[in-house]
């Protein structure tokens, strides 16, 4: 069976969607129409960062899920899923979340940033060497012209 994340709500002792309130049971499948856009359906992630970039719930589940599934990378959209497991997700837990993965996230953030200026200044030099050759070319092309035009202008009668 496939599996994902899927972050809801607690109310008043029940796990609930943060979509509808709709509530969810532990092992109970839900059904809804065959999906045929992203979003409109069961929605999951394949990791719980993903899933809680989409819903910040205080509870986290793993779901299983089956039927029709739109994959879009970062999230399914999914015709069953029920819950297989589900935790309760305080305040202070989000907190600790937090806490633990600040430094990883920071490292990210910075060796993305890095990345991405490397390549802006790889794109940038690699810009200026294709103008570079490509005037070169077009000047070479258009001395060639001269050239072969003048050659054959002397091979041809003037008109006075």
């Amino acid at each position: 069976m496939k599996t994902g994340w899927k972050f809801l709500d607690w109310n008043n002792g029940k796990i609930v969607s943060r979509h509808d309130c709709s509530p969810w049971t532990i092992g109970k499948w839900r059904e809804v129409p065959k999906p045929t856009q992203t979003c409109v359906g069961l929605n999951c992630s394949r990791t719980p960062d993903d899933a809680h970039n989409y819903v910040s719930g205080n509870v986290v589940a793993i779901v299983e899920y089956k039927g029709s599934v739109i994959d879009t990378g970062d999230k399914l959209t999914c015709q069953y899923m029920r819950i297989k497991k589900a935790w309760h997700f305080p305040a202070s837990a989000e907190k600790a979340y937090q806490e633990a993965t600040a430094p990883a996230w920071k490292a990210y953030q910075e060796a993305a940033n890095a990345a991405w200026k490397a390549y802006q200044e790889a794109a940038t030099a690699a810009w200026k060497a294709y103008r570079e050759a490509a005037t070169a070319a077009l000047k070479a092309y258009q001395e060639a012209m001269t050239t072969a035009l003048e050659k054959i202008l002397r091979t041809c009668e003037r008109v006075r």
